[in-house]
């Protein structure tokens, strides 16, 4: 961006072409850094100076209302009644390299979640034998996956999640040239998934029943951009019983590189994408949004203040996130309670606690708090939990994050689980999109991107 300088001795009409090219291309970047869609008042020639200047005024109230609603904070000069036209200009230039210090270096978001432009045909093929002729097959033992979770060995043989396979599964490959790749599944209930650079190959998910049988997930990229090319392959999901794949005759897979830092989080039923999809949630669109991988340990209806024994929060820092293949570059709780009433004390103490329980398991590695929210809006007991995780996530050195409104009772209707109407509790697809969206704006306000 190139501001301009509104240097004394200007004309009148220099100094409104100036002021009208800041602002033209400073919303252009606020609208591009944040979606916004703002429309400045354009400074055309023919206005009065008193229309100038109301034009002038309103531009720096939007801009300023604009970067303040994303965590930043500005200092601007009102431009008020009585000042010369001097002190107007001068007050002017100071706005104006203000904000664009504020927006020149807001970094744009990672591209969003969605469905690939030209993804591979895919098709269930309903046994475990491979119709690739002389196919390389890499189990899941290979050593050509990254496993994002915990894993184990399931009766069956298959890999699944650990401790249970209701645990979120991330699976990634690299395959450099194979256009024809069989991943290996059990039928197990399950909702799985696929991704190719980083990017969905359907709408929803593929799931199954509980069978028990061998299935294959088929993927033929002849004919799509990626035909030749190289391929990530990531195979995400619950309740899956994984095997490997195979692949094309003489070709090869490898262990993928040049990975993201990961994203741990520590949610309740949000995090098993009730109401959305399965791998295209909100959490996995914002930090995906942010620059992370992401892996979710989703306990349904559990909260600082409610589970016990294995699903207790602290127990499950050590017990889930604690046992993962390696540290994560964060971890985030997103165990706020919601709407519920309850003792706010013993909330801040298990908060605390869980706090602890990390550094325990992985000392150093930064906690974010995520605070409470519900499609209804900000209510009495949102607002009392939401105090007590400041307090507390200030006591115990973790980021707090406000996403309380951004789903509320004025577009609920829009963005909540239809099933649950009028009562909403879960986000639907729509809302599950926009709430990534908005955390993810408020992630990078608070110094998340990478």
């Amino acid at each position: 961006m190139a501001q301009q300088n509104l240097n004394i001795g200007l004309s009148r009409e220099q100094i409104r072409a100036a002021v009208q090219a800041d602002f033209v291309e400073l919303y252009a970047a606020l609208n591009s850094a944040y979606g916004t869609n703002l429309v400045p008042r354009l400074l055309n020639s023919g206005l009065s100076d008193s229309q100038v200047l109301d034009f002038t005024r309103a531009n720096f109230a939007d801009l300023y209302a604009a970067v303040k609603a994303q965590g930043l904070t500005g200092a601007p000069r009102y431009l008020n009644a009585g000042l010369s036209s001097d002190q107007l200009r001068a007050a002017t230039q100071a706005n104006f390299t203000d904000l664009y210090t504020l927006l020149g270096g807001a970094k744009p978001l990672y591209p969003m979640l969605g469905l690939m432009a030209s993804p591979p045909a895919a098709t269930w093929k309903g046994d475990g034998t491979t119709t690739i002729a002389g196919a390389v097959t890499y189990n899941q033992l290979s050593g050509v996956w990254r496993y994002l979770n915990a894993t184990a060995t399931h009766a069956s043989g298959y890999y699944q999640a650990t401790p249970s396979t209701a645990e979120v599964f991330v699976a990634d490959t690299y395959v450099p040239s194979a256009d024809e790749v069989d991943l290996r599944f059990l039928r197990f209930n399950s909702s799985i998934m696929v991704f190719v650079n980083r990017q969905p190959i359907s709408a929803t998910a593929f799931t199954t029943d509980a069978s028990g049988s061998a299935n294959l997930l088929q993927l033929r990229f002849a004919g799509t951009p990626l035909e030749g090319q190289p391929k990530r392959i990531r195979v995400y999901g619950i309740n899956i019983l994984f095997a490997g794949m195979y692949i094309s005759f003489g070709k090869t897979a490898a262990l993928p590189t040049g990975n993201r830092p990961v994203m741990a989080l520590e949610t309740d039923s949000y995090g098993g994408d009730t109401g959305g999809v399965t791998g295209l949630g909100f959490y996995r669109s914002c930090f995906e949004a942010l620059g992370y991988d992401v892996v979710i340990d989703p306990v349904g209806s559990t909260s600082y203040l409610t589970g016990a024994g294995a699903t207790a929060a602290a127990t499950r820092m050590t017990n889930r996130i604690g046992v993962l293949p390696a540290a994560p570059t964060r971890i985030g709780l997103f165990l706020a309670f919601n709407a519920q009433g309850g003792d706010m004390g013993l909330l801040a103490t298990n908060h605390a606690a869980t706090i602890a329980a990390k550094e325990a398991v992985w000392p150093g590695v930064p906690v974010d708090t995520w605070g409470p929210w519900t499609p209804q809006g900000e209510t009495a007991n949102l607002a009392l939990v939401k105090n007590a995780l400041i307090a507390s996530a200030a006591a115990n050195n973790s980021k707090f994050f406000d996403i309380a409104n951004i789903i509320n009772a004025s577009n609920a209707a829009t963005y909540g689980y239809a099933a649950e109407a009028p009562n909403y509790v879960h986000p639907n697809v729509a809302g599950h999109t926009y709430l990534g969206e908005q955390m993810a704006l408020r992630g990078r306000a608070g110094g998340l991107l990478v």
